[in-house]
């Protein structure tokens, strides 16, 4: 048994299940506020990454370039397999405008900033332009990629200036 099965967390895995299916039920036209489950995922990925990231901070065992490597490898190969295969597939059916768009998406997809490129450009998840770009829906990840990144910063500064404010044994982090 790894560690990482050892201390899974089978309640949490519940969450996610309902999320799962309330997501895919709001797309299928079932359940009508089924995309709260986004929302879902976002407080359980913020629930398993605080403690563990002020843990290691306070433990001085925390690499933020570690961290960041291994959540862009998790989630990179499934976006880079979904953009090759939309390329693809638009290669051959779509106009060359829509094919232009879908690369834009694709890159911004990549980079983990499709929810940047969708404020930039219609600014309106829910306008229906958005049915015809099938990696619109990597802003879940955008989002998620970006607090992983700016989250350990803003601990690790905290943590540093309760370290140089120190009047007591105390930190406000550890």
């Amino acid at each position: 048994m790894t560690s990482n099965q050892k201390f899974r967390r089978k309640d949490i895995d519940c969450l996610k299940g309902l999320a799962i299916l309330a997501v895919v039920l709001y797309h299928m036209g079932i359940l009508e506020s089924g995309y709260l489950g986004v929302d879902l995922f976002f407080v359980v990925a913020g629930f398993l990454t605080v403690p563990k990231v002020t843990r290691q901070i306070c433990g001085n065992q925390f690499s933020y370039v570690r961290y960041i490597w291994e959540r862009v490898v998790r989630f990179l190969p499934a976006v880079l397999i979904g953009s090759v295969v939309c390329l693809a597939v638009g290669f051959v059916y779509w106009l060359p405008d829509d094919y232009e768009n879908l690369a834009q998406s694709v890159i911004a997809s990549t980079a983990f900033l499709n929810n940047v490129l969708s404020a930039i450009t219609t600014r309106n998840y829910w306008d229906s332009v958005n049915d015809y770009k099938p990696l619109m829906h990597t802003w879940y990840l955008g989002v998620l990629i970006q607090f992983y990144l700016v989250f350990p910063l803003i601990t690790l500064a905290l943590n540093r200036s309760s370290r140089l404010l120190k009047t007591s044994s105390e930190h406000v982090i550890c």
